[in-house]
């Protein structure tokens, strides 16, 4: 599975601007993707965010309150995958 399948969330992790979102949730993203991309295990994403369940397989990460980025987590490579950037 790719890490990123959300093309808004994709363009603000290769960019850090989107056209249709609001600065701050455009750089609260872009933070947060970069870091949860390079973590290798819950004890790191737990360093930088509190992560929550969201479903039976999905998790999901605040940015602000109203946006988060939910992901699934690949325990066999140790990384998330199929990440999205969704309003709350």
């Amino acid at each position: 599975m790719p890490p990123i399948t959300d093309p808004v969330l994709g363009q603000v992790f290769a960019t850090c601007t989107h056209p249709d979102l609001p600065m701050p949730v455009v750089e609260g993203a872009h933070w947060l993707i970069h870091l949860l991309l390079a973590a290798r295990s819950w004890a790191t994403i737990g360093a930088f965010t509190q992560v929550y369940q969201h479903g039976e397989d999905r998790f999901l990460a605040e940015i602000d309150g109203t946006w988060a980025i939910t992901f699934a987590w690949d325990a066999g490579a140790s990384r998330i995958h199929s990440a999205r950037l969704e309003a709350g």
